[in-house]
């Protein structure tokens, strides 16, 4: 059968192959390959899906699958490479301050947090939305802990929101 990724994150994958209601009867054999390339079963049975838990962030995983009959074990299927995500960095946390309020501005500051890898580092996107018709900007504040907005309307109510962005070593900035 064919082996697809239908859900992912950065410590778990959701496999899933043949329809429900084919095969019925079919037992799967689910194999992974170890870090030795040494290939070992993961899932046997009458299932089709299997959740891989506890595995490291960007990290590939290799699988391959067979059908087993009544018939007996069918050849296993090419092997199909599935890569983690990298882990979300945590919330910011408390509420974004705001000061130095103008006509059409304001400077935004918030609590900055650590780096969760050596040489990683993290950025930050600012969210603002006009509370009179939800329009919302978004600003890229790299990696500093403040950013100074302008072009707001005058006598408008805002929202402000900040989240924290991770850059992982190696990868170049995409903001």
């Amino acid at each position: 059968p064919k082996l697809e990724c239908t859900n992912i994150s950065h410590n778990q994958m959701k496999l899933r192959w043949a329809e429900a209601k084919v095969n019925l009867g079919t037992t799967y054999v689910l194999e992974m390959e170890n870090a030795r390339k040494l290939w070992y079963q993961v899932y046997s049975g009458n299932n089709h899906s299997y959740k891989a838990a506890k595995l490291m962030e960007n990290t590939e995983y290799r699988f391959r699958i067979s059908a087993l009959t009544d018939a007996g074990q069918g050849p296993f299927s090419t092997v199909y490479n599935f890569r983690t995500l990298y882990t979300p960095p945590p919330q910011v946390k408390g509420s974004p301050r705001v000061s130095n309020i103008t006509e059409n501005g304001c400077l935004v500051q918030w609590a900055g947090l650590k780096s969760m890898a050596a040489g990683e580092q993290l950025q930050y996107r600012v969210q603002v939305t006009r509370v009179k018709d939800n329009d919302v900007a978004t600003y890229q504040a790299g990696g500093s802990v403040e950013l100074r907005i302008t072009g707001l309307e005058a006598n408008s109510d805002y929202k402000v929101r900040v989240a924290a962005e991770r850059l992982p070593m190696g990868e170049k900035d995409s903001m």
